[in-house]
């Protein structure tokens, strides 16, 4: 069933409470709260797209995000099953994330589903860097067991070992002909491997201390390394020569790569600064200055005109390299942040109580509303928000902006009974779903499955809005929310309102959002959502919604039409049933 469970009700209370007598700084030293806060600790690893527009990061914690760079917007978070993720890094093609762990396992991602498509074991200690081949076939891994692994990506399975280091492999990196590997390690030397036969070629020299990043020109002709002794080296890998050191970091080298034309060079370390220099004349041509920790990764886009890094600081920054300054940042610490929104049900738990302090009644009149006229409901998943609208002459204005305490699941519609997802789409309440004495304080049925569900064979029950701050497939409002949310939905019903419409998005659907989330498997079923929102957005009247050919149909609403549960019926005027673009809808 898709009831919320009493247990977690008391959870959720339990979470609550804490959360009223702790500030959010007291996460960094206790785990428990930390997680139930959504906080986020540092970033080891950050990987940019192909097309430059996505990135991924982890760290310090058990979970890997898949960012939208020109928004902001957190399109995805994955559960990594692990302490730590060391190492992350793109598939040529930009449809999957390769991860190393502190649980010594390689696992491959895919991005549209979220899912985890292969873990690979083998490894004898934690894995700490990756590397894809050009091709997207096979893989590349080093570990603190000292070795240096491929992998068939296809299969799961381990090809070859390459040993001889005498400490553990800090960073890989394989040549884009899939011929040579390089490895970087605490034993002070870089390593060059041939991949199919998994022999040493050759072994470098030159670092005073630990190995920490290595990198591979696109043509492999050149290989550039960092280190604990400030160096950044540039390698000749025809004539095993070191090129020239380039010197100017004031602390440890953390992470260095190549831009694709091989012309420059990117650093970064515990000085706090990113350093982009000349690879041809090794002078530093622009640090970059901003993150108030160590940057412990940096990556070229792929038309090498941004950088991306990660830092201890908890923030990714973009920047610009041929401006020289800082185009976008992302704070993980945010107030606006919430990390585990699209992962579990505490996922707003920060988010306690927040009702309106005035009274209500006044509140109505210094709105010019009043309570029972007519109410219509939104709601947005990825913004943890609900927005009351109440009718004033022709139109709906709004009246209050709630918090989400908690939801369920991913971003997308519920399509079964357990799969513990929040629904998406356009529901009602009538009398006969209000529920006074709900486990959850006072809830409202949704009505799900509605039309559309039960046409695709969806199925589950139970679906609420209620009170507490925790659910499994519901809308938790927290006990003072939902009081208010209570307060004007039953005088609406009591006053002749048939059905209280209840729209239900991933998130405000604006063009530019839903350009970030084009890749995801549910954007035909949200760009159909749009219409009825940009209708609403258009009218601030709440369009009249119907089920045809199994898709929702929307026409323009009228202020006197009260709202009727869904039908099946397609609208006579073809152009007011406009299609959005995309595939159908996924079963």
């Amino acid at each position: 069933m898709s009831r919320c469970t009493g247990l977690l009700r008391l959870l959720g209370i339990a979470v609550a409470l804490a959360l009223t007598g702790l500030r959010s700084a007291e996460a960094e030293t206790n785990p428990v709260i930390a997680f139930f806060l959504g906080y986020s600790k540092s970033v080891n690893a950050v990987g940019l797209s192909p097309n430059g527009r996505q990135a991924v990061s982890g760290g310090q914690d058990n979970l890997l995000r898949l960012w939208d760079l020109p928004t902001g917007l957190l399109l995805r978070t994955f559960d990594t099953l692990a302490n730590r993720v060391n190492a992350v890094a793109f598939s040529p093609d930009g449809r999957q994330i390769l991860t190393g762990d502190s649980s010594n396992q390689l696992r491959l991602w895919d991005i549209a589903t979220g899912q985890m498509l292969k873990s690979m074991e083998g490894h004898g200690d934690e894995v700490t860097a990756v590397a894809f081949s050009a091709n997207g076939q096979q893989a590349l891994s080093g570990s603190k067991d000292k070795t240096v692994k491929l992998w068939d990506l296809a299969e799961g399975t381990l090809l070859r070992t390459m040993e001889g280091h005498a400490e553990a492999v800090l960073s890989v990196a394989m040549s884009r002909d899939g011929r040579q590997a390089i490895s970087a390690s605490k034993d002070k030397t870089l390593r060059l491997w041939d991949v199919q036969k998994g022999e040493l070629i050759a072994s470098f020299e030159g670092h005073a201390d630990e190995v920490t990043s290595v990198a591979f020109s696109e043509d492999g002709t050149l290989a550039v390394s960092g280190g604990k002794d400030k160096a950044v080296k540039l390698w000749d890998l025809a004539t095993r020569r070191n090129l020239r050191t380039l010197e100017g970091h004031a602390d440890e080298v953390l992470s260095v790569s190549l831009s694709p034309d091989g012309l420059r060079i990117l650093s970064g370390g515990k000085d706090k600064v990113l350093k982009l220099w000349d690879a041809g004349t090794g002078k530093l041509m622009k640090s970059f200055e901003g993150h108030s920790d160590a940057v412990t990764s940096a990556a070229f886009s792929a038309d090498g005109h941004a950088a991306l890094s990660g830092s201890l600081d908890k923030t990714l920054r973009l920047w610009d390299l041929e401006k020289g300054g800082l185009k976008s940042s992302i704070d993980l610490q945010a107030v606006t942040f919430a990390p585990n929104g699209y992962r579990n049900f505490f996922s707003g738990a920060g988010l306690f109580g927040l009702a309106g302090t005035a009274p209500l009644d006044k509140r109505l009149q210094e709105k010019g509303l009043r309570r029972g006229s007519p109410v219509f409901l939104r709601i947005f998943k990825a913004d943890l928000e609900v927005e009351l609208w109440i009718k004033a002459g022709n139109r709906f204005e709004l009246f209050a902006t709630y918090p989400i305490c908690a939801w369920s699941g991913q971003l997308g519609p519920k399509l079964a009974e357990g799969d513990a997802q929040a629904p998406e789409g356009f529901y009602t309440i009538a009398k006969d779903q209000l529920h006074p004495k709900s486990q959850y304080h006072r809830a409202f049925n949704l009505g799900y499955p509605n039309l559309l569900d039960r046409s695709l064979k969806r199925t589950g029950k139970y679906l609420m809005i209620h009170g507490a701050c925790a659910s499994v497939g519901c809308y938790a409002m927290t006990d003072p929310v939902i009081d208010e949310l209570w307060e004007l939905v039953t005088a609406a019903l009591n006053d002749g309102q048939e059905r209280v419409a209840v729209h239900i998005f991933p998130f405000r659907m604006t063009e530019a959002r839903l350009a970030a989330f084009e890749w995801h498997p549910w954007i035909g079923f949200w760009r159909e959502l749009k219409i009825a929102y940009d209708s609403f957005e258009e009218t601030r009247i709440p369009p009249q919604i119907s089920v045809c050919n199994k898709r929702y149909a929307v026409t323009k609403g009228k202020v006197a039409v009260s709202t009727p549960a869904l039908q099946a019926s397609c609208p006579p005027n073809r152009k007011l049933l406009r299609q959005a673009r995309s595939e159908p809808l996924r079963q």
